[in-house]
């Protein structure tokens, strides 16, 4: 292990965290004109089914704020649409439109294809390897004293 600064696990996971960004925001934008946030609520939307800001910004990560601009730029654009939430009427929650529904393929189709090459570096194993480290660590952070 390095003791410089750029040999610490958090400023390398950054590190990766900007480069794979940069990679997706570009296929997300040129493929699809969707800035990344956008991208990302639109995935969730059709991954979740009808789901609340408060549970997309859970999910994806991201603030309220930025969920809540994505979305409505997504409304907008007549890619999602806004529904009282059947069981609390004050709540309100995203649903992919009928024009959302084919562009979320395409989303997952890149987010797919984006992550296959970004891997690609690694063996299969090495894959399976850094995936269930990451599942150790997300579990860790979301553990009952968190």
């Amino acid at each position: 292990m390095n003791d410089s600064v750029h040999g610490l696990f958090t400023y390398k996971l950054h590190a990766i965290k900007k480069l794979t960004d940069r990679i997706t925001s570009e296929a997300f934008e040129r493929k699809l004109s969707l800035t990344l946030p956008e991208a990302r609520i639109l995935l969730n939307v059709g991954e979740l089914g009808p789901v609340s800001i408060s549970d997309l910004a859970v999910a994806t990560h991201l603030d309220r704020s930025r969920v809540s601009r994505a979305s409505d730029i997504l409304e907008r654009r007549g890619f999602v649409q806004r529904n009282a939430n059947a069981q609390d009427g004050r709540g309100v929650e995203l649903t992919l439109t009928e024009a959302g529904c084919p562009l979320y393929e395409q989303a997952v189709k890149i987010a797919t294809s984006c992550n296959r090459d970004i891997l690609s570096v690694l063996s299969a194993q090495d894959r399976r390897v850094l995936h269930g480290l990451f599942d150790v660590l997300i579990r860790s952070f979301n553990g009952p004293d968190r």
